[in-house]
């Protein structure tokens, strides 16, 4: 379930403003969990910290911390309906209203043993109904004994993939006492999984994957996607570890949209989590070089939008972002010559103190910019600026309704 609230309330009109559009989520909207270790989902606008906790008063934490869009979380032991409420506040100190999510802590599922009689072969099933594995007859060499045990310890899967249900299970067979761990014919093994343990994760590319201790790594046997009834089944001649694997939805963010990684508290001046991109209708992410080209743009940081790694990995690089046309003048340091910037990063040589005074007024100079060197050649040099009718600085500007139209991106 996912909780979300509004603005902090109370105060006169010199109140800090509180953070909004404020919202929790425990294990991805879980309706239950087997385990006290979850991870939380959070999001505020404008928050600086958050504090967290398992009572409503707060009464268990003191020190609020840094703001995280997610956020390992541990829950009181004991079953039951577990409740984690948050507040945010802003850099100036305005509190948000206190908001909360459920989920239930449940008991975790028994392994369980079951006897097959060979010449009829039969099924052993999870007292959940989560894992079945239907045997064939003449599968062993005589009656055989069958174990499914459940387990929260693994080893994660691939970058990009994700365990589903966070459980694994391990599978294992005797015949008499001696350990069999490959058959003579298939077995079938079939998994359920709940709507909520797939949010976010592509249906369609659910599989059944193994442990392969030999190569320590989980490898897929592929399997049959039920989506109707949540189910996926898959055929094996060996046991091991099995678990139902996933992988993220392609996120398709908006165009236009602005988005970065989340920083680290002390993250320094040069973390790649501060750079800041530009979704373009190509696809691509167009990142910002510094923060002037960026102002040339917006006004502030407001709308952009925290990602995982894993999403900004999916945008391919694209173009620099270059100076919105018209709003400033650029050079570089070692060169005195001063460029108006047209459309698509087109710099136009100002040929004289007079023209840049009748294109900016009589305080240009405090309009021109220094970018660095290594900046400079993501521009293309147009023709030059003899008098001030060569160049509409209104015009330039109001053409440039967005960075994928100064930029013609385009799929």
């Amino acid at each position: 379930m996912v909780s979300t609230g509004g603005t902090g309330g109370g105060g006169g009109g010199t109140a800090p403003a509180a953070p909004t559009g404020t919202s929790i989520s425990i294990s991805a909207g879980a309706t239950q969990t087997e385990s006290v270790n979850v991870t939380l989902t959070l999001a505020a606008t404008n928050a600086s910290t958050m504090l967290i906790s398992n009572k409503s008063d707060f009464s268990d934490v003191t020190a609020w911390s840094t703001y995280a869009a997610s956020k390992a979380w541990v829950l009181t032991s004991g079953v039951g309906t577990k409740t984690v409420y948050v507040k945010f506040r802003s850099a100036a100190g305005g509190e948000s209203t206190a908001i909360n999510d459920t989920i239930a802590l449940v008991a975790p599922t028994q392994a369980i043993t079951n006897e097959i009689t060979n010449s009829a072969g039969g099924t052993v099933s999870l007292s959940d109904n989560k894992v079945s594995i239907t045997v064939p007859a003449n599968a062993f060499t005589g009656n055989s004994t069958i174990t499914i045990t459940p387990s929260t310890t693994y080893t994660a899967p691939a970058v990009g993939n994700t365990i589903i249900g966070s459980r694994v299970y391990d599978m294992t067979a005797k015949v008499g006492t001696a350990a069999v761990t490959t058959f003579s014919k298939a077995l079938t093994l079939t998994f359920i999984y709940t709507t909520e343990e797939i949010a976010g994760i592509d249906e369609s590319k659910l599989s059944v994957q193994y442990w392969d201790t030999a190569t320590s790594k989980w490898v897929s046997l592929g399997g049959t996607v039920d989506a109707a009834n949540n189910k996926i089944t898959v055929t094996t001649t060996h046991f091991t570890q099995f678990a139902i694997v996933g992988q993220a939805l392609a996120t398709a963010g908006t165009t236009g949209e602005l988005i970065k990684l989340q920083c680290a508290a002390g993250a320094g001046l040069n973390d790649p989590c501060k750079g800041v991109y530009y979704l373009g209708a190509d696809g691509k992410r167009h990142v910002f070089v510094d923060l002037k080209t960026y102002m040339t743009w917006y006004s502030d940081f407001s709308n952009v939008r925290i990602v995982s790694a894993t999403e900004l990995a999916s945008y391919k690089i694209g173009k620099t972002v270059t100076y919105r046309p018209g709003t400033k003048m650029i050079k570089i340091n070692t060169d005195p010559i001063v460029y108006a910037v047209a459309a698509n990063g087109t710099l136009r040589k100002i040929t004289s103190e007079a023209v840049a005074k009748a294109l900016y007024g009589n305080a240009w100079a405090t309009q021109v910019q220094d970018i660095s060197e290594g900046f400079f050649s993501d521009y293309v040099h147009g023709a030059d600026i003899a008098v001030a009718a060569d160049f509409d600085v209104t015009a330039a500007t109001a053409g440039a309704t967005s960075i994928n139209v100064d930029r013609s991106l385009t799929q």
